[in-house]
C-alpha cells in the first residue's frame, strides 16, 4: 500500500505559499500523528523553500492546491539513521576481518 497524501485547498490571497503549506503539514500530522511528511506537491508556478520537506512542482497540481505525503524513494530520517547504523557495523566487522600487514622489507 503507498502512503497516503493529504490533498489540501487554500485560496485566500492574503497567505503566502509556504503558509499555505505550513498549514497543510499541520494538517497531515493531525490526521496522521506517527508519520511526518517528507514531500509536497504544489503547481510549478507556487514552488518555494520550505525547511524539512521537498518542494516539488507538477503541472497536474492546480493552483492553490497543496499535496502532502512521504516521498517513498527518500528514506525517513530514523530509516537513514538506522542503515548508518549497520553500516558502520558491518565496516566494523569487515576490518577486523583483514589481516595485518607485516612491513615488506627493501631489498638491496
Amino acid at each position: 500500500m503507498s502512503a497516503p497524501f493529504l490533498m489540501w485547498y487554500d485560496d485566500n490571497p492574503k497567505l503566502t505559499v509556504a503558509m499555505k503549506i505550513a498549514d497543510a503539514i499541520r494538517a497531515y500530522r493531525n490526521r496522521w500523528p506517527s508519520s511526518t511528511p517528507t514531500l509536497v506537491l504544489v503547481n510549478e508556478e507556487d514552488v518555494t523553500e520550505v525547511a524539512g520537506v521537498e518542494v516539488r512542482g507538477v503541472n497536474t497540481v492546480r493552483r492553490n492546491n497543496v499535496w502532502v505525503g512521504l516521498d517513498r524513494e527518500r528514506p525517513l530520517e530514523h530509516e537513514r539513521r538506522e542503515t548508518r547504523a549497520e553500516d558502520a557495523k558491518v565496516k566494523e566487522a569487515n576490518v577486523a576481518k583483514v589481516p595485518k600487514l607485516r612491513g615488506r622489507k627493501s631489498e638491496k
